[in-house]
């Protein structure tokens, strides 16, 4: 009985042992393939990469060149790197008070949008509409006052059904992480 133990004992070892060197080499293939993928990613970025190369990766995704409305997205280029604008800043007070321009005004007529945000100030709302710019898009702001409070609705693309909206959405997701949703362009 004794031996018996033990001998499971030395098999549990042997079985816990050889599951962590696995483990280990699992971990290391992955990690190299992290490594691997940063180089692709860094190399992608490379301005010296062929046109060529970007034209045929962007044939070979028919789902990126499907676009309901192409005024709404942004024009196809090679990714550059993000320069973001600082977000305004409630405490910095040296600079004198500027009065900023008028807002981009929404489109008339009805139709679906994507909303990217809605701010409080309007100077978030321009903030936002700086780096929507910057990133390709034509945002708009629209205004609402709910509980004797106004809001700045931040949205981008005008569209005759959500099917179409929906594109746009998702691709705002997919590239910004970010939460949009689809609402009617009142």
């Amino acid at each position: 009985m004794r031996s018996l133990k033990m001998l499971l004992l030395a098999g549990l070892m042997l079985a816990v042992t050889h599951g962590c060197s696995e483990k280990q080499k699992e971990a290391a293939r992955l990690e190299q393939e992290v490594r691997d993928l940063e180089a692709n990613d860094s190399a992608s970025l490379d301005p010296s990469a062929s046109s060529a190369e970007t034209t045929a990766q962007a044939e070979s995704d028919p789902a990126q060149s499907a676009v309901a409305d192409p005024a709404a997205l942004p024009p196809e280029v090679r990714p550059q790197p993000e320069t973001k604008p600082e977000p305004p800043s409630a405490v910095e007070t040296s600079r004198p008070v500027e009065s900023p321009g008028p807002m981009p005004p929404a489109p008339s007529g009805g139709g679906y949008t994507v909303q990217i945000a809605s701010s409080e100030t309007p100077e978030y709302a321009r903030y936002l509409v700086s780096v929507y710019t910057e990133r390709g898009y034509q945002p708009f702001v629209t205004t609402i006052t709910y509980d004797n409070r106004t809001y700045y609705r931040v949205r981008v693309g005008q569209f005759k059904s959500v099917a179409e909206a929906t594109v746009l959405m998702n691709e705002l997701v997919d590239r910004f992480s970010i939460q949009p949703w689809i609402d009617r362009i009142e």
